[in-house]
């Protein structure tokens, strides 16, 4: 049964969706976001303001391969990558009334976590 976001929480902004979460950790260098899986920490995402081309996410996954998203993230234009190549791409569709986002997501990438950090690089542009 689906039930509506919850916004809330004593560290941080915090969104609830389907057993799935992300908070803000609100007491560290630039700012870091959890995303939870079954109320189990799944990936931590880190934005960094001290690089040489701007704005940069990472996004740190159990294993080896994790994902860096780059592009223009005012613009709402970017790419998520791992070493083997552009896995997803988002662009924000400026003609409609809504926020509408086009997600091109390849098969076999994990969905979920590619949404939810959508939704953070979304909450921290607009912030």
């Amino acid at each position: 049964m689906y039930s509506p976001p919850k916004i809330g929480g004593a560290g941080g902004a915090k969104i609830d969706f389907c057993k799935r979460s992300i908070q803000q950790k609100l007491m560290s260098w630039g700012n870091t976001y959890e995303i939870y899986r079954d109320s189990e920490v799944y990936a931590t995402m880190n934005e960094s303001f001290f690089t040489s081309i701007g704005r940069k996410f990472t996004v740190d996954i159990p294993g080896a391969d994790d994902l860096k998203v780059k592009g223009n993230f005012s613009g709402y234009e970017y790419t998520f990558e791992r070493a083997s190549g552009v896995v997803a791409t988002v662009s924000k569709k400026w003609a409609s009334v809504a926020d509408t986002y086009a997600v091109d997501i390849i098969p076999g990438e994990d969905d979920v976590l590619i949404l939810a950090c959508t939704v953070v690089i979304g909450i921290a542009s607009d912030a």
